[in-house]
């Protein structure tokens, strides 16, 4: 009757884990301005603490004419629904240069398809795609299908194996060595 119940987990077990694992999408933003090209990069669907005004950091921006001994700048940046622009920067939590705070300015938050840059209400958001301010800002999606994660199944399967072959061992099973004398 244990086996029954054993076998009966398992098989609740692999039914829970059947989905197909997804790696997390990711956007592309690209903002050209100031004579700068500005390329960054954030998880397709977010958890903010409110959908309506929220800010990120630090977010690893990449310009066009980077600076000596830099790959990346940590750069803030605050969202607010209300607010038809976006505060970008550095210098407050990210201490690399003293004033570099600015407004990236676009004159519409709104795609072509009516959509505004962000969707989303209490903590879960997402970027909608497109281009927005008259093409200063272009937001797309990376496809994930470079790095595919392994299916569940798989990743569940040594585990069952390890409790499976666990419960078959009965406890006192294995017998234990003992030290002989030369």
């Amino acid at each position: 009757m244990a086996i029954n119940r054993r076998a009966a987990l398992i098989a609740v077990l692999l039914a829970a884990a059947a989905g197909a694992a997804r790696a997390d999408q990711v956007d592309s933003f690209v903002y050209t301005g100031f004579g700068e090209t500005y390329s960054w990069t954030l998880p397709a669907n977010m958890q903010v603490p409110d959908a309506n005004a929220f800010l990120l950091y630090p977010v690893a921006v990449v310009m066009s004419s980077m600076p000596p001994g830099f790959t990346s700048i940590p750069f803030d940046m605050h969202f607010e629904r209300d607010f038809p622009n976006f505060v970008m920067g550095c210098g407050v939590t990210t201490p690399y240069w003293d004033h570099c705070y600015f407004i990236i300015r676009i004159d519409s938050t709104v795609n072509a398809q009516g959509q505004p840059l962000w969707d989303g209400n209490g903590t879960e958001i997402h970027w909608n795609l497109g281009s927005f301010g008259d093409g200063q800002l272009v937001v797309s999606r990376n496809d994930p299908v470079g790095t595919p994660e392994p299916e569940a199944q798989f990743l569940l399967l040594p585990s069952l194996l390890l409790l499976a072959s666990g419960l078959c061992l009965k406890r006192g099973s294995v017998p234990r060595r003992v030290a002989e004398p030369y």
